[in-house]
């Protein structure tokens, strides 16, 4: 939990700064775009342009946010593995014994399930807003981030036990076991099973669930009251 907190609030400061400018813009860009061919916007071309728009701003924040979003997970699953140790006590030893370098080990495997459950959870929420209700209450806030994130932990559950593997090796092992994302796959499939990489997948599609319907409920509940104060500002 500490090593998690220790780099949780940089990774959400990073990512959604990011996520927020690139997707604006690229929305702006679109519709602008829609302008001079005099397109008629109608409720599903802005639905797509929100749905591109956020695909694009979850590319870039993720990559942006990428920095310290390693780091992060690499602590976070030795912490795990080694079911004690502070962050900054582990921070130390990951240094000492293996570098910075060692921070980033997986950083390709890490970067690539970063964006892709980015980009699955900020694409399927609008989405799924729309097609619920018209995306009205509280409810349907709910439901539609409750799917966004199973529909995210889906996409990234492989990814996400290849780059348990690869960071972990070194936490109890004195040599590597795996040379690489390649490497590690093809050797979990030949020794476990292609239904390895979906161990857990359950409790996994729970937890993202729940945690994605109380985020997107809370953070649509926050731009509301931000967007309301400004207009507010505005007017006076």
């Amino acid at each position: 939990l500490k090593s998690t907190a220790l780099l949780a609030l940089p990774y959400a400061v990073i990512f959604h700064s990011a996520q927020t400018v690139a997707a604006d813009r690229s929305e702006r860009i679109m519709a602008e775009y829609q302008l001079r061919k005099g397109s008629i916007s109608s409720p599903q071309s802005v639905q797509q342009r929100v749905a591109l728009a956020g695909m694009w701003g979850s590319f870039v924040g993720s990559l942006a946010a990428s920095c310290v979003g390693v780091p992060m997970e690499a602590l976070k699953h030795r912490a795990q593995v080694l079911g004690k140790g502070r962050a900054r006590d582990l921070l130390a030893t990951v240094i000492k014994t293996e570098g910075v370098r060692g921070l980033y080990s997986g950083f390709k495997v890490t970067l690539g399930r970063n964006m892709l459950y980015n980009v699955a959870q900020w694409t399927s929420f609008p989405i799924a807003l729309a097609l619920l209700s018209q995306g009205n209450g509280v409810a349907a806030e709910l439901c539609a981030g409750f799917l966004a994130g199973v529909c995210t932990a889906l996409a990234t559950q492989p990814l996400d036990t290849i780059n348990t593997r690869l960071q972990t090796q070194t936490t109890l092992l004195v040599q590597p076991l795996y040379s690489g994302v390649r490497d590690c796959t093809f050797r979990i499939i030949r020794a476990e099973g292609v239904r390895s990489l979906y161990g857990g997948l359950l409790p996994r599609c729970l937890n993202f669930g729940i945690g994605a319907a109380i985020f997107f409920l809370v953070f649509q509940r926050t731009l509301g009251a931000l967007d309301h104060l400004a207009a507010e500002r505005k007017s006076i």
